[in-house]
């Protein structure tokens, strides 16, 4: 009884409040504007693999990405950079993601990478 009181008066109190608008207490977080996200890794990869094929990677800002081998293309999709899992990319028509351990990008443009296999290699950004 005691309990359905309490409640009843709790819905009493809330009936009464003011009808006027209260004020904000800060600036509107919509209103702020949103930096977006540096991509450290965004930009052009080149070499060759252990046959002597020539082979570029373009990580794009937008997020998207291009593999190319001998001049051809042969994989697209997305990637991103997250704090934790590394870069992730998802090939475009095939589930699930890889995520590669990423280094800093050297003064010469290399990169060592660590792969979900846990092999590593070394890339050279050339843009």
């Amino acid at each position: 009884m005691k309990t359905l009181i309490a409640l009843a008066g709790a819905f009493a109190l809330a009936a009464c409040g003011g009808s006027e608008p209260e004020e904000p207490i800060g600036p509107d977080i919509a209103e702020a504007p949103v930096a977006e996200a540096e991509l450290q890794y965004a930009g052009v990869y080149e070499g060759e693999d252990e046959n002597g094929v020539p082979w570029r990677t373009e990580l794009n800002e937008d997020g998207t990405f291009t593999d190319m081998e001998g001049g051809e293309v042969i994989r697209t999709g997305t990637w991103s950079e997250e704090d934790i899992r590394g870069t992730c990319f998802v090939e475009e028509g095939v589930e699930g993601e890889d995520c590669y351990q990423m280094g800093e990008v050297q003064e010469d443009g290399t990169v060592e990478v660590t792969g979900p296999d846990g092999a590593s290699f070394t890339m050279n950004k050339t843009s």
